[in-house]
């Protein structure tokens, strides 16, 4: 029996260990930092052929970002019986945060099949292309900030050093659209009914989560506890209004965090090889 047993350990092949499946993942992910500037270039690219032609060119997402919270501010305002200088504040910072997330997870669910090209032509590493998407809408967050910047100045927002606490919260946000953006990428690949089911989602999760209202509305709701995206909308709204996040969205963030990386890892790691089949 230790007889076979040895035989058994002496026989297996060394590179089926260094070719498991974790392993690669790992390296895939580590291959797409080192290769940022490729990442970070084709992000800012995919930009620049959006808006070709146009005079504005990307200023354009900030023109129509600023139009929507106009719109909404004048009928939502009335509704909720808030004064404007009240209400444009708050709901801006809430939809600047929304069309970061809503945006990115949205377009995550065809990241493998629009790079397809790239995929079947060029080895790259297959979380590059994520970290791609999540840096245009990164870039796009930062020009629709400057309509915040505008606001905060109009109507005198009360900021203090609790704005520094946007850069965490940033920083989780985007973890965060990584793994979903991963997640994503890898079902819509697979079943190519995932993209309108998410954009269905989406738009629900619009009106469920207190982007135009206020929380305050629904106190020890549902709607409110369970919401994740209502936790995340809060990392930075709040900096940006003066005010600090409290413990507990912290606490519900960074276990999401975790949570959503680890679930992308297994997932990825599972279904990698299976991706150029795929698209």
């Amino acid at each position: 029996m230790n007889e076979l047993t040895e035989t058994i350990d002496i026989n297996i092949p060394t590179q089926e260990i260094r070719n498991s499946q974790s392993k690669l993942a790992v390296i895939d992910l580590f291959d797409s930092i080192k290769k940022w500037k490729l990442w970070t270039y084709l992000g800012w690219n995919d930009i620049k052929i959006r808006y070709r032609g146009s005079v504005l060119g990307p200023f354009w997402i900030t023109a129509s970002m600023l139009v929507i919270i106009v719109a909404f501010s004048v009928v939502y305002s009335r509704l909720f019986h808030q004064s404007i200088a009240e209400y444009v504040p708050f709901f801006t910072t809430g939809y600047l945060v929304w069309v970061l997330i809503s945006a990115a997870l949205a377009e995550s669910c065809n990241t493998f099949v629009e790079a397809s090209l790239l995929i079947n032509e060029i080895k790259l590493p297959y979380i590059l292309y994520v970290f791609r998407l999540t840096w245009r809408h990164v870039i796009i967050f930062f020009h629709n900030a400057l309509v915040y910047g505008a606001v905060a100045l109009y109507f005198q927002v009360p900021l203090n050093w609790a704005i520094f606490y946007v850069i965490p919260g940033l920083f989780l946000i985007i973890l965060n659209l990584i793994s979903a953006g991963l997640i994503l990428s890898i079902l819509g690949t697979k079943y190519r009914d995932i993209p309108p089911i998410i954009n269905s989602l989406i738009q629900v999760m619009f009106f469920i989560t207190p982007i135009s209202w206020n929380a305050n509305l629904l106190p020890n709701s549902a709607i409110i506890i369970f919401n994740p995206l209502n936790y995340f909308i809060d990392l930075i709204r709040m900096p940006l209004l003066g005010q600090v996040p409290d413990l507990m969205t912290w606490n519900t963030c960074i276990s999401i965090t975790i949570v959503s990386s680890c679930i992308s890892f297994v997932l990825f790691a599972r279904f990698r090889r299976n991706i150029p089949f795929w698209i």
